[in-house]
């Protein structure tokens, strides 16, 4: 799946990443001829009746070479800023939503915003990965291909020793990059760690604010930020040996070919021209042989944090896809001796029904499981024994998303998304006209308090709706699942932070507007048990 997904995303890009790559062998051509003409040109001083006339044609040669490099080089770079972003901004859309398809279990197990981090992380990886590939991989390969090439013409000898370096250099960077990988993945996993204590911080600023926690807060955060300090100076320092070794590999190099291209040039084997080509070959190939070394150990730290940010993000089996696409419900719900607990028995046994056009209230203490019996009617957990059907159907056989679609839920402690009250009202109903937005308004007593918004409805809630108080985003989550239009609605909670009169005013406003839906309604109010038609207590 993991694979699928990278290798659908490029796909489309397939002809314009090939032209990229043959461009960018112009790049490596320019480097190569410009170092021989130069060769050619010393050769010919011995010459000197044709030497101005080679002079010549050699320095329009090199203008034409650059002219022609200049000219690849930016369709390249027009062809990249045409690829890359559409790439990127593909795999936000492919991760974003294969996350999405998780089950409830997967987000209580991960932060949310580690999550986000994972796939930013993915993402930009990738895309630093096709970067380094196309932008320095296939020039530098290329370049270094070619310099052989013309070295081993010039001289064998030098050839085999330019190809042993070669060698050596890149097995030296391979094996001391696997290295290198182990510790930049202890980094990039302390740094995720590290992130998502500092956003679980900032996520309950009110609770740090409140008990005057701060300094609690700076202390807690101390032993994440010396794990990543000390996680990422050892990768540093583990580089920095890396970058050791290969600058000695270098330097022996160079002095290895360097007093063996003066003793063949003194024994005449070479020209001072084909002198001069090589020790300008060599310096290019030594910096640009440093810099791919650099590019590899990048890539390989780059691929490592890609790799664990897609563990984490394609570690679950996605929810199944719809499988009954002709399954219309009713609203009939049946419990039967339906079990389920985590290391102890929580729910045992129970059993009741519920039909459209009546109501039920649900009872018991804090901890009783009321909520988890939300999560077994939705199927985020699953009922250990019993069954659970809707419409004579088990909701084991019915997808994820047929199940909610049943249901309409305002759960205990709703959360509103960062944006418009409007925009949060039509995620019950994205089709909802302004009539019906107006009916779930007042229906859920609303309508007086958005009115008198400066912005009415297009006002922005703030952050999981910070900037209304609790009364109000229950009354807006109560309008939300009521333009859901779902045969069942269930509230869980729902007058928790409205005062006593107004809470019982809302509730009789959904039992109105509701009678056509089955209505659960969990409480611990009695007097909003009392307007139910059926009351159901759970020890």
């Amino acid at each position: 799946m993991l694979k699928s997904t990278l290798l659908s995303t490029l796909r489309p890009f397939k002809t314009r990443l090939i032209l990229i790559v043959f461009l960018g062998f112009f790049w490596s051509l320019r480097d190569i001829l410009t170092p021989y003409l130069v060769k050619k040109m010393i050769d010919t001083t011995y010459y000197s009746e044709v030497l101005p006339k080679v002079i010549f044609q050699s320095m329009i040669l090199i203008v034409i070479a650059w002219g022609v490099m200049e000219i690849c080089m930016r369709i390249q770079g027009r062809l990249l800023i045409r690829t890359l972003p559409p790439i990127r901004t593909a795999l936000y859309e492919k991760l974003t939503n294969h996350v999405n398809e998780y089950p409830l279990s997967f987000f209580k197990r991960h932060f949310s915003g580690n999550l986000a981090d994972k796939i930013q992380g993915a993402v930009l990886g990738s895309e630093n990965l096709l970067s380094i590939y196309l932008s320095s991989f296939i020039p530098i390969l290329s370049h270094l291909f070619f310099s052989l090439i013309l070295i081993t013409l010039i001289s064998p000898k030098l050839g085999g020793i330019f190809l042993c370096w070669i060698t050596f250099h890149l097995w030296v960077t391979w094996k001391m990059g696997l290295r290198s990988l182990e510790k930049t993945q202890l980094s990039a996993e302390a740094r995720s760690n590290l992130q998502a204590r500092i956003l679980d911080s900032l996520f309950n600023i009110f609770a740090v604010k409140t008990f005057s926690r701060e300094t609690h807060e700076s202390n807690y955060l101390k032993s994440y930020l010396d794990e990543e300090l000390n996680a990422t100076q050892k990768a540093q320092d583990y580089l920095e040996k890396v970058r050791w070794v290969l600058g000695g590999s270098s330097l022996v190099m160079l002095i290895t070919t360097l007093t063996l291209s003066y003793l063949e040039w003194e024994k005449e084997v070479l020209s001072l021209g084909s002198l001069t080509l090589v020790i300008m070959l060599l310096l290019n190939l030594t910096s640009f042989l440093w810099y791919l070394s650099m590019e590899v150990i990048r890539f390989k730290e780059e691929f490592g944090r890609v790799k664990e940010n897609l563990e984490v993000l394609f570690s679950e089996i996605p929810e199944e896809k719809a499988k009954n696409q002709s399954f219309i419900p009713k609203g009939h719900l049946l419990l039967k001796n339906v079990t389920f607990g985590y290391d102890t028995p929580l729910i045992k046994d129970l059993s009741f029904s519920l039909s459209p056009g009546k109501s039920l209230a649900i009872t018991g203490l804090s901890g009783s499981g009321k909520t988890t019996l939300i999560h077994l009617l939705l199927s985020h957990i699953q009922a250990e024994t019993g069954k659970i059907e809707i419409d004579g159907t088990s909701i084991n056989a019915l997808s994820q998303v047929d199940v909610r679609n049943v249901f309409a839920v305002v759960p205990q402690n709703p959360s509103l998304f960062h944006r418009s009250i409007r925009d949060n009202l039509l995620y019950g109903n994205l089709s909802a006209s302004e009539e019906d937005v107006l009916k779930a308004l007042k229906t859920s007593n609303c309508y007086s308090f958005i009115e008198a918004l400066p912005l009415g409805l297009d006002t922005i809630v703030g952050d999981r709706g910070d900037k209304l108080s609790g009364g109000q985003k229950q009354r807006i989550a109560i309008a939300r699942a009521l333009l859901k239009q779902s045969p069942i609605l269930i509230l869980d909670e729902p007058t928790a932070s409205l005062d006593e009169e107004m809470g019982i005013a809302t509730i009789k406003n959904v039992l109105a507007a509701a009678k056509k839906r089955a209505l659960l309604v969990i409480t611990h109010q009695k007097k909003i048990a009392a307007l139910m038609d059926h009351q159901l207590h759970i020890q």
